[in-house]
């Protein structure tokens, strides 16, 4: 079996990308919040009512605006203001970086022959 990790070279990541990678990953780290993103996505570059979140997902709108300020302060989707109601578009090349590495968590590592993933072979 082989040992080796999906990745060549490990480094310490520098402070102020560690702290927005934490960022990053904090927002996206509730699934209302996910669902909430790919509604937006799924509009591609139309604008989305907060309204009509709140009835896609069932929810409170100050529970879509609350989760949906998250989503924006890291930068993947765009909060525009009309009267009383809030609209949103999906940051679309933010967006297609993070659907890559949703979809690469469920890749097997190719470097194992057991087609196991690659942080389960750490030594």
């Amino acid at each position: 079996m082989n040992n080796q990790l999906c990745h060549a070279d490990v480094q310490t990541l520098p402070g102020d990308l560690t702290r927005r990678a934490a960022d990053f990953f904090r927002a996206i780290s509730d699934p209302t919040r996910l669902k909430l993103l790919y509604l937006v996505a799924g509009r591609g570059s139309e604008n989305i009512c907060s309204h009509e979140l709140a009835q896609a997902l069932q929810v409170a709108p100050p529970t879509v605006t609350h989760h949906m300020k998250r989503l924006a302060a890291v930068g993947l989707v765009e909060r525009h203001q009309q009267g009383k109601w809030a609209y949103y578009t999906v940051n679309n090349p933010k967006f297609c970086q993070l659907n890559s590495l949703i979809t690469a968590l469920g890749t097997p590592c190719p470097l194992l022959e057991d087609g196991g993933h690659c942080i389960q072979k750490a030594q």
